[in-house]
């Protein structure tokens, strides 16, 4: 490539002096990078200043290191990253790669998390090593517990060089899954045309002969969508299976057999929702409902006196006192 050097003082002929320059270089592997270029004064020249341009053998060194941030075993450079139950392990590994020619010092590590970067500290056994030989590596692990919603952060590796400071950055994400499910069990007792939410007894009443009707309003009130919701009824057992969108909300509904007196029974809905890691999570939210069976009777009892009051015969049958 094309480069500029610079003279800082004056040099004798045949002298050797080292000298920065800048360029933009084509080199397997790597990316374009501004090198350090040793550069020897030719013989028999002279007066040499700044701003000399010349031709000599130069030897140009790649100090350079690489930066690959991992969360649970993702490289998760974009939005989302795996989802991750809240509450679960969050791992990052920060795996560094000398991938320059010289030998590094001083390397360390840093994240953004808190806003700003801020120095981490890896698990004992993945400390920095003093020297990074070119083309070695080493892990970095640091654990963590998964907050809901989005997460991103960076990254950020610096090291060292002869003086100069080499730095990389890599991105990470995850997904803080943060499932959660409502049931709500109404009951009519008109064919449907009102609902009650009839969570205390005695519910509303009932009259033979009409069969009490319920729905089951379930809704996702989490983060993630929800899949395969089974709802079932302890009295009448399988209900439905719904799939639920975040923030979606469906019904399901059911007719039971009248029966007479105080009747509860429960409404539950039963999802597993699996994350990218490994965790799972059942929710089996329930509601109840009560209705009461009415049956009212009426009994007559018609008794006979031929005392005066003083005594009462239930005379169902003829003759009857005398």
């Amino acid at each position: 490539g094309q480069c500029s050097i610079v003279i800082l003082d004056d040099v004798s002929p045949g002298e050797s002096v080292s000298v920065r320059g800048t360029a933009t270089i084509a080199y397997p592997g790597l990316d374009p990078l501004t090198p350090i270029i040793r550069a020897t004064v030719p013989q028999g020249d002279s007066d040499l200043g700044e701003g000399w341009g010349f031709d000599a053998d130069k030897d140009y060194i790649y100090p350079q290191v690489l930066l690959e941030k991992w969360t649970n075993g993702f490289d998760a450079d974009a939005i989302t990253g795996p989802y991750i139950l809240v509450g679960e392990e969050v791992v990052w590994t920060y795996t560094v790669t000398n991938n320059g020619d010289q030998a590094l010092s001083v390397i360390e590590l840093f994240d953004d998390s808190g806003g700003g970067y801020a120095p981490i500290t890896c698990e004992e056994a993945d400390t920095p090593p003093a020297t990074l030989a070119a083309g070695d590596s080493f892990t970095c692990t640091v654990r963590g517990t998964a907050t809901a919603d989005q997460y991103e952060n960076f990254g950020k590796v610096t090291a060292f060089y002869n003086g100069d400071t080499v730095e990389d950055t890599d991105p990470s994400h995850y997904f803080g899954a943060d499932p959660a499910l409502t049931i709500v069990k109404y009951v009519s007792i008109d064919g449907g045309s009102t609902w009650f939410d009839a969570n205390a007894a005695t519910g509303p009443y009932l009259l033979e002969g009409t069969d009490p009707e319920f729905i089951y309003t379930v809704t996702n009130n989490g983060n993630v969508a929800l899949e395969d919701i089974e709802v079932t009824d302890d009295d009448l057992g399988f209900i439905c299976s719904l799939d639920l969108g975040i923030g979606g909300s469906d019904d399901c509904f059911a007719t039971g057999t009248w029966t007479a007196g105080q009747q509860d029974n429960t409404g539950t809905a039963t999802v597993t929702y699996s994350d990218d890691v490994g965790n799972s999570k059942t929710l089996t939210p329930s509601d109840m409902a009560y209705y009461y069976g009415a049956d009212p009777s009426i009994d007559v009892e018609k008794n006979v006196s031929i005392d005066g009051g003083l005594t009462w015969i239930d005379a169902d049958a003829a003759t009857g006192p005398y």
